[in-house]
């Protein structure tokens, strides 16, 4: 049947009926009074139509309109009176109306510089694609079924093989647990950290500002450690007494891209059995270093006092949602028990999926393509960074999907990044990532995303918006 739209003379609205065609028509017309009354299009007093009115304009059924205006007048958004009209009741005891929303205006950006993400175009859609089918036709069907939540085995075995591989990470099986990410697993170890008494938690200053919630999450206090060119300071770490767990990004530091240097890496692991605490170690960015041999892990140098943190965020894509957590004996069984009643682990197919594309080589192929992919990007950025912006210093270079500016004195940062983004050119500055301790100011430029001719232009903005600041 086709129905008719009805148009109420008296102070409103459009009451239309053809949205939801898989309801009732007594639901449609139901869900469209109801909408109607609740954004006040029907105010309060309006005399609706007669049911037999209503019936004929909208071509239904006058049972349709009665048994609808029944519905609305038994959840009190009608009022029937003898012989009288039916009328809007008055919904002063529902939700106080809301302030307005006065909406900012949206930037749009026509280049992002950002960092932390790869080249979603560059996932291998095919290599997972022959690994889905592979898993499907070879998997026993209980894998698919309620897990552990820590992990399938043979995930666990291909992470073990692959980080003892790649990174010199000295694992067990039953010391690697499944993650949906990185942060999922620092936000695992953060809970377990507090059942265990801790209460405070070293991180990077600069460093990664979502650690703020999940610490505050946990019940944990961040305290902010200075980084410098040798990576975080171990001997003001060493002031805190009241601290024994820090979060650290040793491979490539974010966001400034240092490495963590080896007497540092001595201090940190003797810091770490002084105090008898726990390093967390973010592997962040590890898997991509173009002019040298991959760093080693510091977890390799103290398995018992550091926890390594990996994910497939960079090797993959992100809303593939897995990473891996290898523990020491002692925080394996905490984390476990920090787990119960929160999550029921990751999907046992990724994990499936992920380690045949381990054990097939699929994934080295993929990361080695990636690679020669970043690091032409990298080539670009530097070059348009030495053809527009030449007099300024860049680190951070060697490794990862970013890249630090440091800008001279005179260039406020805070104006560089706004008038950057009026120009249409997403960037961020060192000090969003300030965690209350750093005074360095720059430039934190992603080149992963962009395209060559998008890191020309973006830099060129960025060169034309240092000299209207200077």
């Amino acid at each position: 049947m086709a129905i008719r739209r009805s148009k109420f003379t008296a102070d409103l609205a459009l009451v239309d009926i053809d949205q939801r065609p898989e309801r009732t028509l007594t639901s449609r017309l139901e869900g469209s009074l109801r909408d109607a009354i609740r954004s006040r299009r029907l105010r309060e007093g309006v005399a609706l139509p007669s049911s037999r009115h209503l019936a004929s304009e909208l071509g239904c059924s006058r049972w349709v309109v009665v048994q609808a205006y029944e519905q609305l007048i038994a959840e009190g958004y009608l009022q029937a009176t003898q012989g009288g009209a039916t009328r809007v009741c008055g919904l002063s005891w529902r939700a106080a109306p809301q302030d307005p929303v006065i909406e900012q205006p949206v930037t749009r950006y026509r280049i992002d510089l950002t960092a932390g993400q790869p080249d979603i175009s560059a996932f291998p859609a095919s290599a997972w694609a022959r690994a889905t089918q592979t898993v499907l036709a070879s998997t026993e069907w209980d894998n698919l079924h309620y897990i552990d939540p820590s992990g399938i085995e043979a995930f666990k075995i291909s992470v073990c093989e692959l980080l003892g591989r790649t990174r010199g990470v000295v694992a067990e099986p039953d010391h690697v647990h499944a993650t949906a990410g990185a942060t999922h697993a620092i936000g695992l170890v953060c809970r377990a950290a507090a059942r265990a008494g801790h209460t405070k938690l070293a991180v990077e200053d600069p460093g990664w500002p979502p650690m703020r919630d999940f610490a505050s999450a946990a019940g944990l206090e961040l305290v902010p450690i200075p980084v410098d060119e040798d990576g975080i300071k171990v001997e003001v770490l060493e002031r805190h007494p009241d601290v024994r767990m820090v979060l650290v990004t040793p491979a490539h530091q974010f966001p400034t891209g240092v490495v963590l240097s080896a007497e540092r890496r001595q201090a940190l692991v003797h810091w770490a059995e002084a105090v008898g605490g726990l390093v967390l170690e973010d592997a962040y960015d590890a898997e991509f270093r173009y002019d040298k041999r991959p760093v080693g892990c510091l977890q390799g140098m103290a398995p018992a006092r550091v926890a390594f943190v990996g994910s497939s965020t960079k090797l993959l894509a992100p809303g593939v949602r897995l990473g891996w957590l290898v523990l020491p004996g002692r925080w394996n069984r905490l984390v476990v028990e920090a787990r119960e009643g929160i999550d029921l682990g990751v999907s046992a197919l990724v994990q499936l999926i992920f380690a045949e594309l381990v054990d097939n080589g699929q994934l080295e192929r993929h990361l080695n393509r990636s690679r020669r992919l970043y690091r032409a990007r990298r080539a670009r950025m530097l070059e348009a960074l030495d053809r527009y912006l030449p007099a300024l210093e860049t680190a951070g270079i060697a490794a990862g999907l970013h890249l630090l500016v440091r800008l001279p004195e005179g260039i406020d940062e805070n104006r560089l990044v706004s008038e950057a983004g009026r120009r249409g050119v997403k960037v961020y500055g060192l000090g969003r990532y300030d965690h209350g301790t750093s005074e360095r100011r720059g430039l934190v430029l992603g080149y992963a995303r962009a395209t060559a001719t998008s890191i020309e232009d973006g830099v060129r903005i960025l060169a034309e918006c240092c000299a209207g600041l200077e």
